[in-house]
């Protein structure tokens, strides 16, 4: 299965990796992201470019049962990426380096409806104990536990749905 990863030049003697991916399992599709950073000497100069990308392919596998060894064979080469000397999403452009730096899209304006974490790249909105994140991964929403059934409610009793939680009441007699 062929591999893409794209190196984004961070500052001297550092490089941000990221790659992004879709695996199927079963015949259900889970998403895998893999990053990170990668420190090296300065003094070796920098990318020729602001993005590169790493591409990974005819991966071969061979394991040798006398020596209990497993041995790889990989073509790999590196490449300017798209767009390779402008930053992507997620970054700007520090021209001291010239190098890309992370943009705080916290600081810039919260996009979150409740907490903000930066991220290299990116961002997070994590939502308290309660509500749930809503499809567009950044508003937090109540979840209906009694229309769920997600209660713990016994006989006699109705579920009464509250912003990040639920209670339960007791049925009142006939006439009240």
């Amino acid at each position: 299965m062929d591999y893409t990863e794209d190196y984004i030049q961070t500052g001297p003697g550092q490089l941000y990796a990221y790659s992004t991916r879709l695996f199927t399992i079963d015949c259900i599709s889970i998403p895998y992201t893999w990053n990170h950073t990668v420190f090296y000497d300065q003094a070796r100069g920098k990318m020729p470019f602001l993005v590169e990308t790493l591409h990974a392919s005819s991966v071969e596998s061979d394991y040798n049962q006398l020596e209990e060894t497993l041995g790889f064979k990989i073509h790999a080469s590196i490449s300017k990426g798209d767009r390779s000397n402008q930053c992507p999403s997620g970054f700007t452009l520090d021209s001291v380096g010239p190098f890309c730096a992370d943009e705080d899209e916290c600081a810039a304006g919260n996009p979150c409806s409740h907490t903000c974490l930066n991220a290299m790249g990116t961002y997070y909105c994590p939502c308290p104990k309660g509500p749930t994140m809503a499809v567009d991964g950044r508003t937090c929403q109540d979840t209906d536990e009694c229309a769920l059934g997600r209660h713990t409610c016994h006989a006699g009793q109705d579920c009464d749905n509250m912003i990040g939680s639920y209670r339960c009441v007791s049925h009142c007699g006939t006439g009240f």
